[in-house]
């Protein structure tokens, strides 16, 4: 009798396994990806982390196909790592007719110091090139960048250098910025010295050595990236926020009116 009862738990236990390893097999089966699905629907469009980095700037803007999913590379953005850096799962868009309506939604930590050091990003814009097939028509717009006008009127400043010069008798720190005033069709690119010495007087010394350098260049806007004709030392300028971001680190500031 004990004998015919363990044969009965084996046999219970054998068919508890035998159900488990069964609907094991058909999850795993109902489970397989047969498209990208959103709340059951298949994707419309989405911004992602790109492979490309900085190095890649040539195909930056190049749309490419496969598989029905058309992908564009947006850019390279730098800035401080306390969100000056846009996260693609923060952003949003919106397509109406051909224009794409996008926010970039950073948001600035309070908290985190922004001296640290530089972050970036290479964002790809994703769409379903089968729901939107004239995607390559897509004129894309910031919410929150109205064009030239922006920028038409406002002067921007970065500190390119700075070294210190010792002297018998003192010394001073001299910090040179790089400084772009805006107007509809040029900007104006000067260079000014701001100097801490001692004595105090040497200071008046270094007001006026840049005079000589100020040029006019001609400026276009793409999207979010301001191209100085000419003019590369810092590469194409990126506005996000306030301030426009170059190459090497550089971040103009905008000086207030």
């Amino acid at each position: 009798m004990k004998a015919l009862n363990h044969a009965i738990k084996r046999l219970i236990n054998l068919k508890k396994k035998l159900l488990f390893i069964i609907l094991l097999t058909v999850f795993l089966v109902s489970f397989v990806p047969r498209s990208r699905v959103v709340h059951g629907c298949v994707f419309d469009y989405y911004f992602a982390n790109s492979k490309k980095n900085w190095s890649d700037q040539k195909d930056f803007g190049k749309w490419t196909e496969k598989n029905d999913t058309a992908v564009i590379t947006l850019g390279y953005f730098r800035g401080d790592c306390c969100g000056g850096v846009p996260n693609p799962k923060r952003m949003v868009a919106e397509i109406l007719h051909d224009t794409l309506y996008f926010d970039y939604r950073t948001s600035k930590d309070p908290n985190c110091d922004s001296s640290i050091g530089l972050c970036g990003a290479t964002i790809d814009f994703v769409i379903n090139a089968k729901r939107y097939p004239d995607y390559k028509h897509l004129v894309f717009h910031n919410r929150f960048i109205n064009g030239k006008n922006k920028f038409i009127g406002n002067t921007y400043q970065a500190k390119i250098r700075e070294a210190c010069k010792e002297m018998i008798d003192g010394g001073c720190m001299l910090y040179t910025f790089c400084v772009l005033k805006f107007e509809k069709d040029s900007v104006q690119v000067s260079y000014r010295a701001k100097a801490n010495c001692t004595p105090k007087e040497r200071e008046k010394n270094y007001e006026h050595i840049y005079d000589n350098l100020t040029k006019i260049y001609k400026w276009t806007l793409d999207n979010d990236v301001i191209t100085i004709d000419n003019f590369g030392d810092y590469g194409a300028l990126t506005a996000r926020d306030s301030n426009l971001f170059g190459t090497r680190g550089i971040e103009f500031v905008k000086e207030d009116k």
